[in-house]
């Protein structure tokens, strides 16, 4: 798509239906521009990416949004409390649990841990000489027993059993 002389291209992999947005400020004419995308599920690709948000409607997200999600996507692997984040952006931790979870659909903490279970998933696909409890600490559990109760309660297996299938779907 382009904005303005701005060209820019996105490559996206899932599996799902999803909407995401992106936020650019323009410093000439001071404000922000933003635009919904709608990516549509494809059979030939796995989900290894997050949706931002996966909405009905293309409402205009908040920036304060935008950069809470990005800052996640960058700081995932540590420790990340809701105090932290609107202390980040600058607005209360309870006006931001509020609008993110009207916006994004799900709260703080719950985005958090998709990420985390997403970026295991990828890692257990593509290191499959890492241990479970290496993967876990890796993408920020730092209760092994917290990532195994999560990793089923998403995906109805546990962790070492998805390790096993990828394997044994690997030998074949």
């Amino acid at each position: 798509f382009k904005i303005g002389e701005h060209r820019f291209v996105f490559i996206a992999k899932c599996n799902i239906e999803m909407y995401f947005g992106i936020v650019l400020y323009n410093h000439d004419i001071h404000k922000c521009i933003s635009h919904i995308f709608h990516i549509t599920p494809s059979t030939e690709f796995t989900e290894f990416c997050v949706p931002f948000i996966k909405k009905n409607d293309e409402k205009t997200l908040s920036p304060y949004i935008f950069d809470v999600l990005d800052y996640i996507e960058n700081n995932y692997r540590k420790k990340i409390t809701l105090q932290e984040l609107s202390e980040q952006i600058h607005i209360t931790a309870p006006y931001l649990s509020k609008i993110f979870k009207e916006q994004v659909g799900m709260s703080v903490s719950e985005y958090i841990v998709n990420r985390r279970l997403t970026a295991a998933k990828f890692l257990m696909k593509t290191q499959s000489d890492y241990s479970i409890n290496y993967i876990a600490l890796e993408v920020g559990f730092y209760d092994t027993a917290h990532f195994s109760k999560a990793f089923k309660l998403k995906y109805g297996v546990t962790a070492q059993q998805y390790k096993a299938n990828i394997e044994k779907k690997n030998r074949v």
